[in-house]
């Protein structure tokens, strides 16, 4: 199956929560708000909109997985220091016979985009 990786828009925010709250509804381990989460991190400070990726059924151009990466600020004791988080990341099963392979590109396009972002944080940091 032919999936495309791409940057979340701003008008798929819904479908995209619909995708994370489907995902995430028969999981054990799981409060079923992770869609809240989602909205909650594009609406604060630390949400970086490249790091918001979706997957397509170019077929179909259904969005069958999401994952998302945040700023986060780790502390330790007067050290501190920024890094990613990775937020629920996810695919739907229910519109996909083969969910692997989407999670398997949404990760290692994740990884590309952590790895983009640490050498600029990195670059920044040597500059300062």
């Amino acid at each position: 199956m032919d999936i495309l990786i791409k940057q979340e828009l701003t008008e798929e925010y819904n479908e995209t929560e619909k995708v994370v709250k489907s995902a995430f509804l028969n999981e054990e381990y799981s409060d079923k708000k992770e869609h809240l989460l989602v909205k909650r991190i594009r609406k604060s400070d630390e949400f970086i909109p490249e790091l918001s990726l979706v997957a397509l059924n170019p077929n179909e151009v259904d969005i069958i997985g999401h994952i998302l990466l945040s700023k986060i600020t780790i502390i330790d004791g007067d050290n501190a220091t920024v890094s990613l988080a990775l937020a629920p990341s996810c695919t739907s099963v229910s519109k996909t016979r083969s969910w692997e392979p989407t999670n398997t590109r949404c990760v290692k396009t994740r990884k590309r985009a952590w790895l983009s972002f640490s050498n600029c944080f990195r670059a920044q940091r040597l500059l300062s």
